[in-house]
C-alpha cells in the first residue's frame, strides 16, 4: 500500500516521441492530482514501453527488474506498445499494479489513486482488437525538459510494412481534433516554449476528422501562424511519398518550421524495399531529396535504415550504402533487423544471421559518423540560432541549432530556453 505521505512518481519513457508526449499527458494529470514528480526514491513508477524491436522489449525488461530488485516496495505502473503485446510478461511481478496497452491511459491517473487507498488493487486492462481503437483526448500544457515539447497529432498506422509491429499493437490510423491540437500549440507557446516538435506515428498522413480536406499542410500553416518567429517548430518524420509541392512551398516560405527533415529510407535496394513493403522505390526517394534540397538549400536530413532484413545480400546492402552516402545525411538512424510478431517478415525463411546484421550496422554508423563531421565541417564560419537546454557538469550550456547540430558554449549565465546567435 502507498502511504499518503508518499505520493511521489516517476516517469520513465522507452522509445519514441509519441511516448514521451503520451507520459508527459500522464505526469501533469498526476500533479493535478496532487502528486509530486521526483527523481529520487519515488513511491510509483510510470514506464512507458517500446517493442519497435527486441532490443526495446529487453531494455524495458532490464529496467523494470531493476526497479523491482532495487526498490522493492515501490509500486509499478506499465502502458505503451510492450504492454499491449505482451502483457503477460507483467502479471507475475507483484510491484506492478497497473498495466494499460495503447489505450486508456487516460484512466491511469484514477487507477494509481485507487491503488493508494487499496493495497490489493490490480488493474490490467488490455484491449484485445487495436483496430477499434478511437483517438485517445489526451492534453498537456507543459514539458518536462522546460524548453522543447512534443505535440501528438496522430495515432496509429495503416502502412502495414512487413517489418513492422506497431499496426498491431497501435491500431489503424485516426487523428486528432486541429482545434484540439492548435489550442495546444498556443498553450505551450504562451508558457514559453521555443520548440515545438509535431509528432505522430505516421504524422504526415494528418487528415482533420471534422475537415477531410484540412490537411497535414493546412495544419502546419496554422502552427506556422501561431509560432511566428518566437517558437520554432520541427516535424518529427515525413514519408517520401508525402513530400508534395504544397509541402515544399509551404517550408519554403515558413517563419517557424526548421530546415531539418527526417526522411526514412530502410533501405537503398528496390528489391528489398518491395519485400518490406514500403511505397517507394530508389529512384522516388532520390528524387524527393534533390526536390528538398533544391527548394530548401539550407536543408538538413535524417533518415532511418535497416540492415540484415530477410534476403538482404551484400549487393542489397551496398545500394543503401551508397544512396546514404550521395545524401549526405546528417545522422542516420541504423537498426539491425528484428523479427517482430505478427509480421510477415518475421514469418520469412531467408532470414540474415545476427552477425552479418551487426556487422552491416557497424559500417553503417561509421559512415553516419563520417557524415555527420563533414556535415559540421560544411557549415562552419555559417550563422545558426541555437536553442539552449540544459547545463553539464563542466559548465558548458548545450542545446541544437535548427538544422538539429549540437553546440555548447562555457557560461555562467543562465541560458536554459534561451535563443541565441552563434557562428558555427
Amino acid at each position: 500500500m502507498i502511504k499518503m505521505t508518499k505520493k511521489t512518481f516517476k516517469t520513465i519513457t522507452f522509445g519514441c516521441k509519441v511516448n514521451f508526449y503520451e507520459t508527459e499527458a500522464v505526469r501533469e494529470a498526476l500533479e493535478r492530482m496532487g502528486y509530486i514528480h521526483t527523481e529520487e526514491n519515488p513511491a510509483i513508477y510510470v514506464l512507458n514501453t517500446c517493442a519497435v524491436t527486441a532490443t526495446a522489449e529487453r531494455k524495458c525488461l532490464t529496467r523494470i527488474h531493476d526497479i523491482v530488485r532495487d526498490h522493492p516496495n515501490a509500486t509499478l505502473v506499465i502502458m505503451g506498445c510492450f504492454s499491449q503485446l505482451s502483457y503477460s510478461k507483467f502479471k507475475e511481478i507483484p510491484q506492478i499494479k497497473i498495466v494499460v496497452g495503447t489505450e486508456g491511459r487516460i484512466d491511469i491517473p484514477a487507477n494509481i489513486e485507487k491503488a493508494v487507498f487499496d493495497p490489493d488493487f490490480h488493474y490490467f486492462q488490455i484491449a484485445k482488437n487495436t483496430r477499434t481503437f478511437f483517438y485517445e483526448p489526451l492534453i498537456i500544457q507543459n514539458f518536462y525538459t522546460e524548453s522543447r515539447a512534443y505535440v501528438k497529432i496522430q495515432d496509429g498506422c495503416d502502412g502495414f510494412c512487413t517489418f513492422c509491429v506497431i499496426p498491431f499493437v497501435r491500431g489503424k490510423s485516426r487523428c486528432r481534433n486541429r482545434v484540439s491540437i492548435l489550442r495546444e500549440v498556443q498553450t505551450l507557446v504562451r508558457n514559453n516554449f521555443h520548440e515545438i516538435v509535431i509528432t505522430g506515428i505516421d504524422t504526415d498522413c494528418y487528415v482533420d476528422p471534422d475537415n477531410p480536406t484540412y490537411n497535414f499542410v493546412e495544419l502546419l500553416k496554422d502552427i506556422d501562424d501561431i509560432c511566428g518567429t518566437d517558437c520554432r517548430v520541427r516535424i518529427s518524420s515525413i514519408e517520401p511519398t508525402r513530400v508534395s509541392d504544397e509541402f515544399l512551398e509551404f517550408m519554403k516560405n515558413s517563419k517557424s518550421i526548421v530546415p531539418h527533415i527526417h526522411l526514412p529510407l530502410q533501405s537503398g535496394s528496390d528489391q528489398i524495399l518491395k519485400a518490406m513493403r514500403r511505397r517507394y522505390d530508389s529512384k522516388l526517394y532520390m528524387n524527393t531529396v534533390r526536390r528538398l534540397k533544391e527548394k530548401i538549400p539550407n536543408l538538413a536530413l535524417s533518415t532511418d535504415v535497416i540492415v540484415g532484413f530477410p534476403g538482404e545480400s551484400e549487393e542489397d546492402f551496398q545500394n543503401t550504402y551508397d544512396i546514404c552516402k550521395e545524401v549526405e545525411f546528417m545522422k542516420i538512424h541504423v537498426f539491425p533487423y528484428s523479427p517482430r510478431p505478427f509480421t510477415p517478415a518475421g514469418k520469412m525463411k531467408n532470414q540474415i544471421n545476427g552477425n552479418i546484421a551487426h556487422d552491416r550496422a557497424k559500417r553503417l554508423i561509421a559512415l553516419s559518423n563520417e557524415e555527420a563531421e563533414k556535415y559540421k565541417e560544411s557549415i562552419k564560419g555559417q550563422e545558426r540560432t541555437v536553442l539552449f537546454e540544459s547545463k553539464d557538469k563542466n559548465g558548458y550550456w548545450q542545446g541544437y541549432t535548427e538544422d538539429y547540430v549540437p553546440y555548447k558554449i562555457k557560461s555562467d549565465e543562465n541560458l536554459k530556453n534561451v535563443f541565441m546567435k552563434v557562428r558555427m
